[in-house]
């Protein structure tokens, strides 16, 4: 159903409000609770070195964070300390360091068979299109609806845990909330839960495993690189990132994105699959190299970085593109022609799952949308397709050969079963094409 005006100047301010959202917000160098305590980052040369390091921090009065596995540090002290600190640490370990991250950031969305129990509102349906497009109107639970011995690691705002469509795919016995420094996951910003419910819907038997990097007031990255590196050793088989950070590329920036690959790496080594949303500015490489940024982790190597298409299968106005991309999926808009002509299809955004202890939108209010769950596009939406997709294809070959495959494997066969949109063969929109679960699962591995 298409409507206009004067529901388009809400849905415009709306649409504002949502892209401009940044969860991830710089790193501050003081600490506004005491104006004489500041905080450095480091990275060390040779992460074997951090031995070293923790000797000289036990002669400090620094408080630390550290990220063994890539030789990364959080330290906190007053402006005397840290440089007292800096000066002796400089003649026994090579390292780099900054107080400003340089970073901006962006990580929020945009605040038949059916396998979800819709309480009698049988017209959500509507806004399922995606769902039933990546699951062939459900027929792929028949083939696979996931195996629980794989886990997909979701960093993010943390999980309903009262929703009931998860039922008994959240494992929280390695969960970890990074923002409050306990093991505390409940989502109470609402992202979280909107991915894991495009996880649940095409693979509803997957394990999710939540690591909560970000809270209504944002995140940052030294906490998502702690994540990524966690999620590795607890052995998830996939990682789902639908967030990240603008890296200006100074002196700190470049710091900065150096302990990104690291942690990137490391997880490669442990054999698991990063998949990244690409970001919701609707910029290209030219303009990035412009502003002289990266969207990190999506840009970097060993992610899978994934756009986002409108239902249409048309680029979505807001979707970043360029020579990292990979592949796109579903990420839903409020119609093709909304840009340009004002014009409004609601029923082209996603519905998902949304906590119930959390206000509606006023969009979903108007649409009478029930609590529980709530409408909304962006890239983040397109990201846990993929993980969905490639953890089924994980799943698949675990229940023939009873062990994990290679995540290069699981890499090429999205690459194999994508759907070439735009120029034939990969380009810089559409990367290698539309990942749907119903065609990767057509093939064998």
């Amino acid at each position: 159903m298409k409507k206009k005006k004067p529901l388009a100047s809400l849905l415009l301010l709306m649409v504002c409000a949502l892209l401009a959202a940044t969860p991830f917000r710089t790193v501050s160098a003081v600490d506004v609770g005491n104006s004489q305590s500041e905080t450095i980052f480091v990275l060390l040369d040779r992460p074997h070195q951090m031995k070293t390091i923790d000797s000289l921090l036990s002669k400090s009065q620094l408080t630390a964070d550290k990220i063994q596995e890539i030789g990364f540090l959080k330290l906190q002290g007053t402006s005397e300390e840290l440089d007292r600190w800096l000066k002796k640490s400089a003649s026994e370990v090579d390292f780099s360091w900054y107080k400003d991250p340089g970073e901006s950031a962006e990580a929020k969305m945009l605040q038949n068979r059916n396998y979800w129990d819709l309480h009698g509102m049988e017209e959500l349906n509507a806004y399922l299109w995606y769902a039933e497009a990546q699951t062939n109107h459900y027929t792929t639970y028949d083939i696979q609806e996931g195996n629980p011995k794989v886990k997909i690691a979701l960093l993010d705002s943390g999980v309903d845990l009262a929703n009931e469509h998860f039922g008994q795919t959240i494992l929280t016995v390695d969960s970890w909330n990074y923002v409050d420094g306990n093991n505390s996951v409940q989502d109470e910003n609402g992202h979280g839960t909107q991915v894991a419910g495009v996880l649940s819907l095409l693979a509803p038997k997957i394990s999710i495993v939540p690591y909560k990097i970000m809270n209504n007031g944002g995140g940052n990255s030294f906490a998502l690189l702690s994540a990524i590196v966690r999620a590795a050793n607890d052995g998830n088989q996939v990682i789902n990132i639908s967030a990240g950070s603008y890296i200006r590329l100074d002196d700190a920036g470049r710091i900065l994105r150096e302990a990104y690959q690291r942690a990137v790496d490391y997880a490669d080594k442990m054999n698991a699959i990063i998949v990244a949303s690409a970001g919701n500015r609707g910029t290209g490489d030219k303009s990035n190299a412009a502003s002289n940024e990266i969207h990190a982790p999506s840009m970097l190597e060993h992610v899978i970085s994934v756009g986002a298409v409108m239902k249409s299968n048309r680029l979505a106005p807001y979707s970043n593109y360029g020579p990292y991309i990979d592949f796109v999926a579903y990420g839903g808009y409020f119609g093709d022609d909304f840009d340009t002509t004002g014009n409004v299809n609601v029923t082209d955004l996603m519905l998902t799952a949304f906590p119930k202890s959390l206000p509606n939108t006023a969009l979903d209010i108007m649409l009478n949308i029930p609590q529980g769950y709530s409408l909304s596009f962006g890239t983040s939406l397109a990201a846990p397709q993929v993980s969905a997709t490639a953890a089924l294809l994980i799943s698949n070959y675990y229940d023939r050969h009873h062990h994990y495959p290679q995540a290069d494997n699981i890499f090429r066969l999205l690459k194999q079963s994508a759907v070439d949109l735009g120029d034939p063969g990969r380009d810089d929109k559409f990367g290698y094409g539309e990942v749907i679960v119903d065609q990767a699962l057509k093939l064998k591995n």
